[in-house]
């Protein structure tokens, strides 16, 4: 399942001629999620700030093709291939991020690595 035109048009373009059924709703097997860096790390951040119970990362029936780009990146190239990419809302959580980010280029992707170590523990 694919919900929105952009994400669609970025599957076409990696599968190239391979045979697909690209759906909008209803059954489906996988879904190509749209979220992006900045939204993985407010859900990781998120769940650990409130003591919850941080579960699995991974998920073999959803693909996050745009997990490794920063949603201003995604923003900027959405509008280079002609659609529109609409960032999630913002919270607290990502003016700390984001003020992180300013003093240290590679905050956002050291989260993404840390999560990635503690998601692999987690399926052991």
């Amino acid at each position: 399942m694919i919900k929105n035109q952009f994400t669609e048009s970025i599957v076409k373009e990696i599968v190239g001629g391979l045979p697909i059924t690209i759906v909008r709703s209803g059954k489906h097997t996988k879904e190509v999620s749209d979220d992006c860096l900045d939204d993985e790390i407010r859900e990781f951040l998120g769940k650990m700030f409130k003591g919850e119970e941080i579960k699995k990362i991974s998920d073999h029936n959803t693909i996050k093709i745009f997990r490794t780009v920063k949603s201003d990146e995604l923003v900027k190239y959405a509008n280079a291939k002609g659609f529109e990419y609409i960032p999630k809302k913002t919270n607290d959580i990502d003016k700390i991020i984001q003020s992180l980010e300013k003093k240290h280029k590679e905050t956002m992707f050291a989260m993404l690595k840390t999560m990635n170590e503690i998601d692999e523990a987690l399926n052991k």
